[in-house]
């Protein structure tokens, strides 16, 4: 699959999307929303001038675990995780100590020392 356009106009919540495959399989795609703190949006690289932003692993391990007590609970639970020797525990923690909720810091601390035990 290719991505050929990613764009999003956040104040219309309009979002398009267009994929292309050269395979015939059946293509899923599910899409969820969730609130991030503004000061906690970071962790990304861009692509394509800056229309597709991709979260490093220590950033996309951590938004997961920050997103694991929400209501969908679609991040509750983790498959059994092995983290790369790229992965980066140092940056993962400082990530981990800009979350802004001393709650939500706490659960994810733990739920990331669960990780790494």
């Amino acid at each position: 699959m290719k991505l050929i356009d990613a764009y999003a106009k956040l104040r219309q919540l309009k979002v398009t999307i267009t994929m292309l495959q050269t395979q015939d399989v059946a293509a899923y795609l599910n899409i969820s929303i969730h609130h991030l703190q503004p000061s906690f949006f970071f962790g990304f690289e861009e692509r394509n001038n800056g229309l597709i932003k991709i979260a490093t692993p220590e950033k996309a391990l951590i938004d997961i675990l920050y997103l694991s007590p929400a209501k969908s609970r679609l991040f509750h639970s983790l498959p059994e995780l092995e983290l790369p020797n790229t992965f980066r525990i140092s940056v993962a923690k400082k990530i981990i100590k800009q979350i802004p909720s001393t709650r939500r810091r706490s659960l994810v601390e733990k739920r990331f020392q669960e990780i790494l035990d």
